[in-house]
């Protein structure tokens, strides 16, 4: 932890997360500090993704993400769903996998760039898809209103690429 936070800077905002049987967290890691939080599934986005409510598991992550013809991966993916349907199921997943306290240092400049450290399936999720928001003129998505995005797939493999020298 000490060298992922000395490797960052001012502004930097590192999302590890964790899942796992029983529970899923997610290791929030600013160069001045690190907290945690357990991701939770209220009861909206249970009844939005058919599953029951409750500590987010490796299980309801892959039936939320992968299932069939609901799965959010694969309603994105369809050309017969309704634009509706997938922006609410990407505002559903914001507010699981992103805690509270993050969203607004997200969405507001604070953080100047986000390293994401997936786990299990959500390495096929691309978090620039979330939807952070919903106006009149339609939906906000993290694209387009966060920081850039930088994927590891973890965080010895960051640090390795951080301490290669340029060739």
């Amino acid at each position: 932890l000490a060298d992922v936070q000395a490797q960052m800077q001012t502004g930097d905002l590192v999302l590890s997360y964790t899942v796992g049987g029983k529970h899923s967290y997610v290791i929030m890691i600013r160069p001045e500090g690190t907290s945690f939080a357990e991701l939770i599934v209220d009861e909206a986005a249970a009844a939005q993704f058919g599953v029951e409510a409750g500590r987010l598991t490796a299980e309801k992550l892959s039936t939320i993400l992968l299932a069939d013809e609901s799965g959010v991966l694969s309603v994105v993916s369809s050309t017969i769903q309704s634009p509706e349907e997938f922006q609410e199921k990407l505002a559903g997943l914001w507010r699981v996998l992103v805690p509270e306290q993050e969203r607004a240092a997200l969405t507001s400049g604070e953080v100047q760039r986000l390293t994401i450290l997936p786990a299990g399936s959500l390495s096929l999720l691309p978090f620039e898809a979330l939807v952070v928001s919903q106006t009149e003129d339609g939906p906000e998505y993290l694209l387009d209103v966060g920081p850039p995005i930088v994927y590891a797939p973890s965080a010895s493999v960051l640090l390795n690429l951080a301490g290669r020298q340029s060739t």
